[in-house]
This record gives C-alpha cells, structure tokens and sequence, in this order.
C-alpha cells in the first residue's frame, strides 16, 4: 500500500523559515505565476534557500507543481522526502492556502514516515537558528 503525506509550513509556524522575495513571472504563456524564494531548514535543522515557482489562484491560494521547479528546488524536497523514509511523487500538484510558506508532499510504502531529529508533524520543535 502506498501512501501520501503532505508537510506545510504556514507564516505562524514554529519554524524559522521566511519569505525572501517573490516576483510575478510567467510560464508557458501564462501570466499567472509567481517565484518565490524562501528560507527553510534542511533535514538537519540547517538554513536554506529554496527557489519555488508557484501558481496563483484569485483567493491568493498556491499550487505548487513538481514539473515546473528548477533543479536545485528539487533536491531539496527529495533530499526532505527521503530523510522521512519516503520519495517526491513523480506527478501530481499540491495547493496550499494563501498563508502558507512552502509545502511538499511525500509518497511512502509504509503508513508513516519518520520524521529527522527534532522534527513533528512537518514542524522542527526547537528552533534551527545558527
């Protein structure tokens, strides 16, 4: 059996993970993108820079599509997938509410991925500041 979790950090999380810079981009044609580039912690509580490319809905929600993120984006979400015992989807989107940071979702062959060190629920329960 295969399953999925989906781990979002919202702007009021424990975590310290902010918002960078973002800008209106477009894709294929579309207008209706934005980059934004974010500060996370790693799987081992270390600070990143995360460049997304996100699309943008009338109520200010996100959808966050794999196919579209740069190289280096994602790696860093298999590399987070992979310390929880899990891997990245191979297709599919996920869509978070207008207040969210960042998300990503993890596919698992067990019912449960494990969390790294000092990690709950998608949320790091001690702060990662250096």
């Amino acid at each position: 059996m295969k399953y999925l979790a989906i781990l979002m950090l919202a702007v009021s999380g424990v975590v310290h993970a902010q918002v960078l810079s973002q800008r209106n981009i477009t894709v294929n044609g579309d207008p209706g993108f934005v980059e934004r580039v974010v500060q996370l912690p790693d799987a081992s509580g270390a600070q990143v820079v995360v460049k997304q490319i996100l699309r943008v809905h009338v109520d200010g929600s996100l959808t966050y599509l794999p196919v579209l993120q740069y190289e280096e984006t994602a790696s860093y979400y298999r590399g987070m997938c992979e310390a929880m015992g899990g891997s990245t989807p191979s297709k599919g989107e996920s869509t978070w509410g207008p207040d969210t940071l960042t998300g990503y979702a993890c596919d698992a062959k067990e019912d449960r991925l494990h969390a790294p060190q000092g990690m709950q629920n998608g949320v790091w329960l001690k702060s990662t500041d250096p």
